[in-house]
């Protein structure tokens, strides 16, 4: 980045980033250093993650920390994939009772946990995959 005239900046707190997005800084406990980023549409927040490392939930926690608001909307990998029985429910619980009001899980949240999502949040669960375009004001 830097060779070619990029300045990196190296941030461990929230921080915003550009017009309306923000980053969280790093979101403990998370066995390495995310960032997820966060801005505000006419809905509410929207948090875009990565894998989600640190959890779903303490993403969440993090965001509503910063804004006072729960998230209107989180989209990301939930990694999810390797957790089954009693670590899938108790996974699925905790994002139901995050606060977030819209999910669209993808990549590494794995099939059998994004169909669960999907049960739990009925219409408020977005489809999303390569190529897939949401539009926000």
């Amino acid at each position: 980045m830097e060779k070619n005239g990029n300045e990196v900046i190296t941030c461990k707190e929230p921080t915003k980033v550009c017009g309306r997005f923000e980053v969280t800084g790093n979101v403990e406990p998370s066995p390495r250093p995310e960032h997820s980023l966060f801005f505000k549409t006419k809905e509410g927040y929207w948090i875009v993650a990565g894998c989600s490392h640190p959890k779903v939930w303490n993403i969440v926690k993090k965001v509503k920390d910063i804004t006072g608001e729960n998230p209107a909307f989180y989209i990301g990998g939930y990694h999810f994939f390797r957790l089954f029985n009693e670590d899938l429910e108790n996974a699925l619980k905790l994002v139901r009772e995050s606060g977030v009001k819209k999910i669209a899980p993808c990549h590494c949240t794995g099939d059998e946990p994004r169909r669960r999502l999907k049960e739990m949040f009925g219409e408020n669960f977005v489809e999303v995959g390569v190529g897939s375009v949401l539009e926000f004001e």
